[in-house]
């Protein structure tokens, strides 16, 4: 038993669980899992009528956000990143992984809705919501859509200020030299 043939050797080598990297990727693949059960038990609760209406899609929200931040947080986020990026069958670099796994958990979601619950969640991301005071802060800015609407506002603003050069204020030029100057003339 201590010296293994040729034959068993290769075979071993040819098996995928014993690769290398094997266990961080099962280890990723168990961490995406997770958070899809996450969401389809939240979806059951919609699904059976024990969450409705806004309330209901708030929660929904709500457990896809703290899903996400657990794996945005977890130690292998780049390869929780790569596995989406697998399962999606994209080659993306600046692949979202919230929409990712919303469109992984929920595949039959509207294109629409997918992105009005993304950009909601960019948004609490934004103003740094703790994944269980998510479903206050939207009911707080007027729901999922009119979060979308002011994350969307955010966006065109930053694109702006991209494209504008940043100058500095320009200083106002003082009369007396500055140690005769009083200390209410300083700006």
């Amino acid at each position: 038993m201590a010296n293994k043939s040729r034959s068993q050797a290769a075979q071993v080598e040819r098996r995928s669980d014993t690769g290398p990297g094997y266990r961080v990727k099962a280890e990723a693949d168990g961490m995406i899992e997770r958070a899809i059960r996450r969401i389809h038990a939240c979806q059951q609760q919609l699904d059976r009528k024990a969450l409705r209406g806004p309330y209901g899609k708030q929660e929904l929200v709500e457990t896809i956000y703290g899903a996400v931040a657990e794996l945005k947080n977890h130690r292998l986020a780049n390869v929780i990143k790569r596995r989406l990026m697998t399962r999606r069958r994209t080659d993306e670099g600046a692949l979202e992984i919230v929409e990712a796994l919303i469109v992984l958990a929920l595949p039959n979601l509207h294109p629409a809705v997918v992105t009005n619950w993304t950009n909601a969640i960019h948004l609490a991301e934004d103003h740094h919501v703790r994944p269980f005071k998510v479903r206050a802060f939207l009911y707080a800015k007027g729901g999922i859509n009119r979060c979308s609407a002011l994350y969307r506002e955010r966006l065109k603003l930053r694109v702006l200020d991209e494209d504008e050069p940043y100058e500095l204020p320009k200083r106002p030029a003082y009369k007396m030299p500055v140690g005769m100057r009083g200390l209410y003339d300083l700006i």
